[in-house]
């Protein structure tokens, strides 16, 4: 989040909330407390309440007062239409906002890169799309949507590591997995030979938050392998 005109983001913060009304980083630094909540499914709002909580501490963290400012928000492709209705509700009626305008977060993501027209595979943690833009204007009946990206690796990779004997199921452990994920997983470039490769190789060790050590293998590439073929998650 941040004002318009700048060249960076003035606030960055994980989206969730947690208990007592605690939201992003300071609900981040407690997650071994208690479970944390994912206002966000596939890209899609699916927790009013834990929304205005997020909007109100962006509010507050910017120093900003709603009703002085207009309001930009961008949304994930296909948003159902009552999603857009209900944003806009929650701003001009909860925040008194003067105005709003809702974009596409693909097509912003274009724009960022100083072009109009091109194929946007914007992969998130809820959901990836792939979405084709001319002139400015995403093609509604050309994207195309897999319920499957960041998290659903990081659930792949909770699956597999349980398999080894690892059942790491709390809302810190899945950050610990998640961590895990992105320090040592990466795509295999031919996953048959990295299989074979990984049968005569070491397993690596790595130490979760609470000191416990655990190995992992070929877990490390299995994982992001799910994303080109999305039946290793869902046979």
């Amino acid at each position: 989040a941040g004002f318009a005109g700048s060249d960076f983001p003035s606030l960055v913060f994980p989206c969730i909330v947690g208990k007592s009304g605690l939201v992003g980083s300071q609900a981040f630094k407690r997650r071994f407390q208690f479970n944390l909540t994912h206002p966000i499914k596939n890209g899609i709002f699916s927790d009013w309440n834990c929304m205005e909580k997020i909007w109100d501490h962006v509010f507050t963290e910017l120093n900003a007062n709603s009703k002085d400012h207009p309001v930009f928000l961008t949304e994930s492709p296909l948003t159902p239409k009552e999603n857009r209705e209900r944003m806009t509700q929650i701003m001009f009626e909860t925040f008194n906002t003067q105005a709003m305008y809702i974009a596409m977060q693909p097509v912003m993501s274009l724009f960022a890169s100083g072009r109009t027209t091109g194929l946007v595979v914007d992969s998130g943690h809820g959901s990836t799309r792939t979405v084709p833009v001319y002139d400015g204007y995403a093609i509604p009946s050309a994207i195309c949507r897999m319920e499957l990206s960041g998290g659903g690796l990081t659930g792949y990779l909770q699956r597999l590591l349980t398999e080894r004997g690892y059942y790491l199921t709390s809302s810190g452990e899945r950050q610990a997995v998640q961590n895990l994920k992105e320090k040592l997983c990466y795509v295999a470039r031919n996953f048959a030979n990295e299989m074979k490769a990984t049968a005569i190789t070491p397993p690596l060790f790595y130490e979760l938050p609470d000191r416990q050590v655990i190995t992992i293998g070929n877990e490390r590439f299995r994982c992001s392998e799910a994303l080109f073929n999305p039946s290793l998650v869902n046979p």
